[in-house]
């Protein structure tokens, strides 16, 4: 009895066990996909009633609520078409940090994914000196008013974006080049878009806009470096993927003579 005594007074001034600190360490907590819900409208879809390719950043915008300023990883998988309903899931990163991971989906379907978006502003990278083995276009156009973006008066990134397609649209011939390819059932389509970022650079109307696009091609894709500067400062840029299409199948096939002929030119 007078042991039992005993260790029950010693045991009232032992400290308890604690396991090493590592042990303790909980993951950090998973934050909760929002969803938003965009509608698909034909003041968003190009004559074919496909979704213009600049359209799916403003709806990544709706998902994060906030400026999108930067994008890595977007791979479009299937045409948005108008009417409709798509959803946009937006994932924060665990870290804390302000990426995030989004899709935008159909009936569940996946459209498109996003490894990550920011709305953190990067100053971009300027165009360097011409590369070798890549097939350099430089254009120019005028600041027009809407180009602007009315929340801080620099250029908007659906302007650059489209100054973007306009370049790329060039380097392929223009229209009569693109209809062409078309009337022999093959069209050229976006596939991706890799390290994109846009900062905010002053500009006015009147201002000299200047695209440049080093285009190469990596196996069947026609991968477009592209940067955009207003008065020599950059505003923008990004690696754009492009993949010729079967319109009839529906599936990728190597860029025929025409589109090839474009990186033999002196």
């Amino acid at each position: 009895m007078m042991m039992l005594y005993t260790l029950l007074l010693l045991s009232s001034h032992i400290v308890a066990f604690s396991p090493p600190q590592r042990l303790l360490r909980r993951a950090p907590p998973r934050h909760a996909t929002t969803t938003t819900d965009v509608k698909v409208y034909i003041e968003s879809t190009d004559c074919f009633k496909v979704t213009f390719y600049a359209n799916y950043f403003k709806w990544l915008e709706y998902g994060l609520g906030k400026r999108l300023r930067a994008v890595d990883g977007m791979a479009y998988r299937r045409p948005a078409v108008l009417g409709d309903q798509l959803t946009v899931h937006t994932t924060p990163f665990e870290d804390g940090s302000s990426n995030h991971a989004q899709t935008i989906e159909r009936d569940g379907v996946q459209l498109m994914t996003v490894r990550r978006t920011s709305d953190e502003e990067v100053t971009p990278s300027a165009a360097p000196a011409p590369i070798f083995g890549k097939v350099r276009l430089s254009m120019q156009h005028t600041c027009r008013h809407d180009d602007l973006d009315g929340r801080d008066g620099g250029l908007s990134l659906d302007s650059c974006l489209r100054a973007f397609e306009r370049s790329r649209s060039t380097f392929l011939g223009g229209p009569d080049d693109l209809a062409a390819l078309l009337a022999d059932g093959i069209s050229v389509v976006v596939a991706g878009v890799d390290g994109l970022r846009h900062a905010t650079v002053p500009a006015e109307i009147g201002d000299t806009v200047e695209v440049i696009a080093d285009v190469s091609q990596v196996k069947t894709r026609i991968v477009f470096d592209q940067y955009v500067a207003v008065n020599g400062a950059p505003a923008a840029f990004a690696r754009i993927s492009c993949v010729c299409v079967d319109v009839i199948r529906g599936r990728p096939v190597a860029p025929p003579d025409v589109v090839v002929s474009k990186f033999n030119k002196d």
